[in-house]
């Protein structure tokens, strides 16, 4: 399950030209990675990622975005999920907000 819970307007001064974040909110079942051997938890992810907007197409660079594991669980509830996602757009913990303010450091973006 993946939900956008929001897009925000930015200035790129990395010369990339992203122009906005989505920030969403997924479920990660918690299945191994193959490639690495690493299992994550069950539970839900902040996602923020760069992207720009270019011939109608959303294009961006892999590890320019971060996410955060949010909380534990044993199975997808979907009342959880949407209350979790007002919850995070409410303020909850500053988490959404330190998420992108990471990632707005770590590339150079400022708000429009």
């Amino acid at each position: 399950m993946h939900k956008e819970l929001q897009s925000i307007a930015i200035k790129d001064a990395s010369g990339y030209g992203y122009n906005t974040l989505k920030v969403s909110l997924s479920y990660d079942k918690g299945e191994v990675n193959m490639m690495s051997d690493y299992l994550p938890r069950r539970g839900y992810v902040l996602t923020v990622i760069p992207y720009k907007v270019e011939d109608g197409f959303r294009k961006t660079k892999a590890y320019d975005g971060s996410k955060k594991f949010i909380e534990e669980t044993k199975r997808f509830n979907a009342k959880r999920f949407d209350a979790l996602g007002k919850e995070l757009l409410q303020g909850k913990d500053g988490v959404l907000n330190h998420v992108k303010a990471f990632v707005m450091e770590k590339n150079g973006f400022t708000l429009e």
